[in-house]
């Protein structure tokens, strides 16, 4: 494919995090939830839309992994009949429509990207659409952009227009989701890293400015979600604890993040929280694990609390102390 596109060159702001504050997050009405005959812990939610339908994976034991919404209640699986060896989900708009990857394990793509509307199939992207060479793709919004990254950094492609997004101090760009203001999140390894344990950071970009996401304190800090009020949804992992029962872990905990100020969220009784997407409404969904080691998908409603930036630590001590019990229980 040729590529006749203006190619938009934006004006990189990073903007230091220096005045951030974190608070202690409140999930409520949380519901976990499997895809019915799913291997067991297998089913992940990675988008929910303003509708509340939801977006998601899970290992089907015959074929493989599988892309399945869930709307009014009622679990479809949501891949053409080709996908003999299963699909990978890249995004759910608010439009209901899904895009995902179909896997035929045949040489030489070893499958194709397809969008599906209303149960209907069509190959994605659309007709006449202007892409980077060597491009795989992440987000399809309301308004037709597609996010995405190549081999040299992100992109958000409207049109005939490409917006590159290649943070000017990092590579390894990938774009993970973009809301309908063409926002986009996602994560890079940055020059020079954001402390000694961590090497990846998440990213916001809005308007040609580039913000850094990175927990303070975390080990990894990854950016997965934003709403199309502009909160970005991730999660975040501290530095792995060897605890005396001699069974490493890894803490894990969600965020939301809006005008500098984190907020921390946990499945009560989790001691692993990833949230994935968020819609304008405030809901988000993911995966936990509980300590005993056994996973669901979730989707919950954010609510936060008015807490000194303190909290955090009181949030992340009570959780170790948390996997602490649990792990003594199990042995």
């Amino acid at each position: 494919m040729s590529l006749k596109s203006q190619a938009v060159a934006p004006v990189f702001l990073a903007v230091a995090l220096f005045h951030t504050t974190a608070s202690a997050g409140t999930l409520t009405g949380v519901t976990l939830f499997d895809v019915p005959g799913a291997s067991s812990g297998s089913t992940t939610a990675y988008n929910i839309n303003n509708a509340g339908t939801i977006a998601g994976m899970y290992l089907d034991p015959t074929v493989g992994y599988r892309v399945f919404t869930l709307k009014n209640n009622a679990f479809s699986t949501v891949d053409p009949s080709g996908s003999v060896n299963g699909s990978t989900l890249v995004s759910l708009n608010n439009s209901g429509q899904v895009v995902g990857f179909s896997n035929t394990a045949t040489p030489p793509d070893f499958g194709s990207y397809y969008l599906a509307n209303n149960g209907s199939f069509s190959a994605f992207p659309p007709p006449g659409s202007t892409l980077p060479p060597g491009s795989s793709y992440s987000f399809y919004n309301d308004g037709g952009a597609i996010g995405g990254q190549t081999a040299t950094g992100g992109f958000i492609a409207q049109g005939s227009t490409i917006t590159p997004i290649t943070p000017p101090d990092g590579n390894n760009v990938t774009v993970n989701t973009i809301n309908n203001s063409n926002q986009a999140v996602g994560g890079y390894f940055p020059a020079k890293p954001p402390s000694a344990t961590a090497n990846q950071e998440g990213y916001l970009y809005s308007a040609g400015n580039l913000t850094p996401i990175y927990v303070p304190g975390s080990a990894v800090t990854y950016t997965n979600g934003i709403s199309d009020a502009g909160v970005v949804a991730g999660y975040y992992n501290l530095a792995q604890v060897f605890p005396t029962n001699g069974v490493p872990y890894t803490p894990t905990l969600g965020f939301t993040f809006l005008n500098g100020v984190y907020n921390t969220f946990v499945v009560p009784g989790a001691i692993l929280t990833e949230l994935f997407g968020i819609n304008s409404l405030g809901q988000v969904v993911g995966y936990e694990r509980d300590g005993n080691g056994v996973s669901h998908a979730f989707v919950a409603s954010t609510a936060t609390a008015v807490a000194e930036p303190a909290a955090l630590a009181l949030v992340c001590t009570a959780l170790l102390g948390l996997i602490g019990l649990r792990r003594d229980r199990t042995n």
